[in-house]
């Protein structure tokens, strides 16, 4: 009797345990500073072995190339996975980005590095806001047990444009006026030329 008892008890034991360890055994995902990726010598295109050589790396030994995002979660249903997050500008110089297909032809979002050896690149799955800095996937991405799911990211600048009259849209050539001399009806031109008296615009 004693034995059914300690059979009954561990049995509970391991229906209670078992969805913990579902939910330990997530698939690893990570993300990716492509700015930090020297030892590469990224050039904006990653190719197979490139993003097989990224997934066996540590991510405790290499926090450069694996930023911590704070606000960045993940959820697994079975084979199913969905995650969204969004990068913090006053804390996190980083930005999400899309990768080139090393075809040349394309891009794609997040790269599944399979327990076979295969690679597998997303694209309409996910979407990224790159004004606001954010990611998440339209659609679960399948996943299995021992999958490496790849994420991007690049350092951000802030790029400013120095000299620029922020009152005229860019392309947008100002037109006649006191701020723009040297153009007929100015104040330096007086709608008229040096080259004959005749008003610019007029035979």
């Amino acid at each position: 009797m004693k034995e059914g008892k300690i059979f009954l008890v561990s049995a509970i034991i391991l229906l209670v345990a078992l969805p913990v360890f579902a939910s330990d055994s997530a698939e690893d995902v990570r993300i990716v500073n492509t700015s930090s990726l020297n030892p590469f010598k990224y050039k904006k295109v990653l190719t197979d072995e490139d993003l097989m050589r990224i997934a066996e790396l540590s991510v405790s030994e290499n926090p450069r190339i694996f930023p911590k995002i704070e606000s960045f979660e993940v959820e697994q249903d079975a084979a199913e996975l969905t995650f969204h997050g969004s990068i913090d500008g006053e804390k996190e110089n980083l930005e999400f980005i899309s990768m080139p297909e090393d075809s040349g032809i394309g891009k794609y979002d997040v790269a599944v590095v399979k327990v076979d050896g295969t690679v597998e690149r997303i694209d309409k799955e996910v979407v990224i806001d790159y004004l606001e800095r954010t990611i998440k996937t339209f659609d679960p991405i399948s996943v299995e047990e021992g999958d490496v799911v790849l994420l991007f990211a690049k350092d951000y600048v802030e790029t400013a444009f120095e000299g620029v009259d922020h009152h005229v849209g860019r392309g947008v050539t100002p037109g006649p006026g006191p701020s723009n001399p040297g153009t007929p009806g100015t104040t330096a031109n007086n709608g008229n030329n040096n080259n004959g008296g005749a008003a610019a615009g007029h035979p």
